[in-house]
């Protein structure tokens, strides 16, 4: 199963299996103007603290 996150307008973050985070944001193109995709590999211990951290931030931009 992935988790899905949008913690603003734009912005995707993907939590999958493999403990990957892949992030996607409009505003941090490459040098081509591309999209460029953050993909960060996390250890199996800290997935749960992550996901929550991502998910407090969500809520503080929602209430701003």
């Amino acid at each position: 199963m992935t988790l899905k996150i949008e913690p603003r307008l734009g912005v995707e973050v993907y939590v999958n299996q493999e403990n990957t985070i892949s992030i996607s944001n409009p505003e941090q193109n490459n040098e081509h103007g591309e999209i460029e995709d953050v993909i960060v590999c996390i250890h199996p211990d800290y997935v749960d603290a992550v996901i929550d951290a991502l998910q407090k931030c969500k809520a503080e931009i929602f209430k701003a």
